[in-house]
């Protein structure tokens, strides 16, 4: 059990009052084997919440006496150590029945030096978890893992994996060995190394259990079983053959444990394994159509259910041409396939699905690709322009065999005859600016892969608004030396103005041009004379369309 960690204080205070005690002396009668030192009447559970290292001690005596031939050894308890080995806690060092004991401290890592204690004594010895605390008898280290009993009464009986019970093996501050000679006995230790070809199936599969020993006595028996996880009892699938492998075939998912025992001539090692059984893979993939004109696309969407998940998919298609399977897409992860067919007729399509174990549920499907009528789905920006304006045409087509190419015909206001404005292409758009003004005739021509056409026709009105003369004068009376500013702008028309100035000054009295029809913004002008200015302000657009303004300016 758990103890507070000021019991090794205690432990260290006892040891100083006493370090040895000795009493009895065994007969060497019998020699031993490793399932006897194994066996579970000799390990101990301890008698009180706090006598673990009592207990663990106790399980190393008897194991000692058991090597030194000692017939008596059940003998040894808790009850008839405790005079000699505790004194308010665990004596650092003593002997008992002329087996003498010492405890020594390990810093840092302990695993390795565990190794190296457990291959010189094969009776164990005693580690203590100071960070628990906690002591249990480590009893050897067999394929790759320490083994133990562990006296404290939640954990299993008899000898356990070290991984089960209440210490760190990698973290053992303390341990009890002993330092008297014992027989020079060769032990042998028969090894499971039994395997499972798999830990993972789906339901209904085969797992092999295959049984084999290394060091076994004689010939060996098998006896191959196992439980659900949750389980208690086992199901034996073959008892005590010797045949090296058995077929275990699992129908209800679910976590299971597998038990393999192997039995020498006085030897029983059992060894364990947790087998998951996954409920049997479902392809449940579909296509989003079963029947889709030529142009569009088919979209698979790819799943599975149950299984061993990690799902990956596999696609083949066998098309209308054709009468073998061709395969569209490797095994892979995702779970969207979209398919663009390029033939009519009927395509038959494999989906296969493969979980994380390499199981395979394949569905098979099948969808028709037909041809639907060219139809041309342009459309324009505007039917209604001012001159100057732009027009875009937006191509788009569907049905026919896709692959569409866009031509572009005009008639221009008061022509009979088309007139090319675009070859037929590619494309999505075609923006054109009408220069005259009136009514034009658009065809929109469609063709596709087959030839086949499909026009559309537009008409566009082209106007232009009246001329508005907008421009105007900064003010109208200002002193003798400063300056007048003309700002130029207009609206309607077809753009692209030009500006004209003329002026009357007081001393004249006619016009005289200022400025040249140009385009601009303003202009600035500055009097010479006192008196009343005349100005005007002409515009014209590209049509030659003309509107002139008038203004006046007194300079004092």
């Amino acid at each position: 059990m758990r103890k507070p960690k000021k019991i090794l204080s205690v432990l260290l205070s006892a040891a100083a009052v006493s370090t040895v005690c000795v009493i009895g002396v065994a007969n060497n009668t019998n020699a031993v084997d490793i399932a006897s030192l194994n066996s579970d009447s000799v390990f101990v559970k301890q008698q009180q919440s706090d006598t673990c290292t009592l207990a663990s001690n106790v399980m190393l005596l008897r194991r000692a006496a058991m090597l030194k031939g000692d017939s008596d050894w059940q003998s040894i308890t808790e009850n008839s150590c405790s005079p000699y080995l505790w004194v308010g806690g665990m004596r650092f060092s003593y002997t008992y029945r002329n087996i003498s004991v010492d405890c020594e401290r390990i810093y840092g890592n302990s695993t390795e030096t565990l190794k190296r204690l457990l291959e010189e004594h094969p009776e164990g010895i005693v580690a203590y978890d100071y960070d628990y605390p906690h002591a249990v008898l480590l009893t050897d280290y067999t394929n790759g893992k320490f083994y133990c009993s562990d006296p404290a009464r939640c954990c299993g009986s008899g000898r356990i994996e070290a991984d089960q019970s209440l210490v760190d093996t990698s973290d053992i501050e303390a341990y009890w060995y002993v330092t008297s000679d014992l027989p020079d006995v060769q032990i042998r230790k028969m090894e499971n190394t039994s395997e499972i070809s798999a830990y993972e199936v789906n339901a209904g599969s085969e797992v092999i259990l295959i049984g084999s020993a290394s060091d076994a006595s004689g010939k060996c028996t098998y006896t191959y079983q196992y439980k659900k996880s949750e389980g208690r009892s086992w199901n034996t699938v073959i008892s005590k053959t010797e045949s090296t492998t058995a077929s275990l075939i699992i129908d209800a998912a679910g976590e299971y444990d597998v038990r393999i025992t192997v039995n020498d001539q006085s030897t029983s090692v059992d060894k364990y394994f947790k087998l998951k059984v996954c409920d049997k893979l479902v392809n449940t993939s579909k296509l989003n159509k079963i029947k889709t004109a030529y142009g569009s696309d088919i979209t698979m969407n790819l799943s599975a259910e149950k299984g061993s998940g990690r799902y990956q998919y596999e696609i083949n298609a066998k098309k209308p041409s054709g009468s073998d399977w061709v395969n569209l897409r490797k095994f892979n992860s995702s779970n969207v396939y979209v398919y663009h067919p390029w033939e009519t007729g009927t395509y038959n399509i494999e989906i296969k699905a493969k979980d994380s174990l390499g199981n395979i549920s394949s569905n098979t499907y099948s969808f028709n690709v037909y041809v639907d009528t060219l139809s041309n789905e342009t459309t324009i920006s505007s039917d209604a322009l001012s001159y100057g304006q732009s027009v875009t045409f937006s191509f788009a087509s569907k049905g026919g065999m896709g692959g569409y190419q866009y031509e572009v015909n005009a008639k221009k206001p008061g022509s009979k005859d088309w007139v090319n404005f675009r070859k037929s292409t590619g494309g999505t758009s075609y923006t054109y600016r009408p220069w005259e003004v009136g009514t034009y005739e658009f065809q929109v021509v469609s063709t596709d892969n087959r030839g086949k056409k499909s026009a559309k026709y537009f008409s566009i009105n082209v106007t232009a608004d009246k001329l508005v003369n907008n421009c105007g004068i900064s003010v109208n009376e200002i002193t003798y030396g400063e300056s007048v500013v003309i700002d130029f702008a207009a609206a309607g028309g077809t753009g692209s103005y030009k500006y004209e100035v003329n002026a009357i000054k007081p001393s004249v009295g006619s016009w005289a041009n200022v400025r040249k029809l140009n385009a601009g913004t303003s202009l600035t002008y500055r009097p010479w004379e006192k008196g009343t200015y005349s100005f005007s302000v002409k515009v014209r657009d590209l049509l030659g369309n003309e509107v002139t303004r008038y203004f006046s300016v007194t300079v004092k």
